[in-house]
């Protein structure tokens, strides 16, 4: 199909071009090479505080993920990919690509930069829009930390950063995916995605960017490519990410819509979409706010020297004409609001957080309670070890 093997082809040649690019610039300039393998091990303990039916008493402990990477440098050529493996939260077995990546940096100072493959989409607060374990109500939504197939130039010159990227779709055809895409009937392809920022420096340490972002293109419909009834979709944000010491803000406002013809028969009020094997809808338009403030502490616990404490809150108005959606189960919901307090720990290569999350209307985005206007909580408790032979 379109949406996969065509632009694989492609990619691969790009790449293979790359490669070559990358050797004669490092055979000519002597330039270092390095190359890593690394991965990882999350285990979580959840417990939901509402009825439901499928938690064990006492609660869940469960393997989340097991991750295999690799990334390295040639020359002005860097590359990437990481697979992940998982099927513990909704008891399938899944396994994906999460990234998969080359770039070839040149220009002045190396302040140009071409990348092709499944990457990033570089929209919004990068590199993350939240300090959670769990995730934000902007990654549920898709529009945060969110990865799709296609081609990326960066231009950095000074304290700007301006990225335009051709992204053919979203999940290189797979059957499941790290980041939120819709999926079902619905398909992103074609997306054009611009954005602009600006970096403030005061000091060695602190600084903060503001950047504007936007993006929109095709919404294939159906569960085979169908060209006779496609949509439209698009998103802009505003967002703005700042570190002050131990203290880090993060906010992002974003307006985005999923336009399906009325002629189409397929509905219009929401889209599907999914990760890691769990589907859930999504209204199809909406505004979204979200916030993330943070505070790292210097301990000295046995192993563990720094702990941060954050909250991620988001808030999503229903932008459809009724202001109201269905959810999977054809319930009429409205706002969503999602919330997330916690303390994380590192100590070495291994990590954990200890978070309590909130949600209303959250049963699908945020996975918390059900759709009928109360706020339900449940507690997280993740557990993480890294490796990698760049550590020695």
């Amino acid at each position: 199909m379109i949406r996969s093997t065509e632009w694989r082809i492609a990619g691969c040649a790009l790449a293979a071009g790359l490669l070559y690019g990358g050797q004669a610039l490092a055979a000519g300039h002597i330039l270092p090479n390095s190359l890593s393998l690394g991965g990882g091990l999350v285990t979580e303990y959840q417990y939901k505080g509402y009825a439901y039916p499928a938690q064990t008493p006492g609660g869940d402990f469960k393997l989340d993920y097991f991750e295999v990477n690799v990334k390295g440098h040639h020359g002005a050529l860097s590359y990437a990919a990481e697979e992940r493996f998982s099927g513990v939260n909704f008891n399938s077995p899944y396994q994906f690509l999460h990234y998969g990546w080359a770039a070839y940096r040149f220009g002045e100072g190396g302040d140009e930069q071409i990348k092709v493959g499944y990457f990033k989409v570089p929209f919004g607060t990068l590199p993350y829009g939240y300090q959670s374990f769990w995730g934000n109500l902007g990654y549920y939504a898709g529009l945060t930390d969110n990865q799709a197939a296609g081609i990326g130039y960066r231009y950095m010159p000074g304290n700007w950063r301006f990225d335009a990227d051709f992204f053919k779709n979203n999940t290189l055809g797979q059957v499941t995916t790290y980041g939120i895409n819709p999926v079902g009937n619905y398909h992103s392809i074609n997306t054009v995605n611009l954005r602009a920022a600006y970096t403030v420096h005061d000091g060695a340490t602190d600084h903060v960017t503001f950047a504007w972002s936007g993006k929109g293109g095709q919404l294939e419909l159906g569960p085979t490519p169908n060209s006779r009834h496609t949509g439209k979709q698009w998103a802009t944000a505003a967002s703005m990410n700042g570190h002050w010491g131990p203290w880090t803000l993060q906010m992002q406002a974003t307006a985005y819509a999923y336009l399906v013809p009325a002629d189409s028969g397929y509905p219009r009020h929401s889209i599907t979409v999914e990760s890691y094997g769990y589907q859930y809808q999504l209204p199809a338009r909406g505004q979204l706010y979200d916030a993330s403030l943070g505070r790292r502490f210097s301990v000295n616990w046995g192993p563990f020297r720094s702990i941060q404490v954050y909250d991620d809150y988001g808030y999503l108005k229903v932008g459809t004409p009724s202001r109201r959606f269905l959810d999977a189960g054809g319930q009429s919901v409205g706002d969503i609001q999602l919330n997330e307090t916690g303390v994380a720990a590192v100590a070495g290569p291994v990590y954990l957080w200890a978070e309590m999350i909130a949600g209303k209307n959250a049963a699908g985005p945020g996975f918390t309670g059900y759709d009928n206007g109360h706020w339900y909580s449940r507690f997280n408790l993740a557990m993480a070890y890294y490796f990698s032979t760049a550590s020695g």
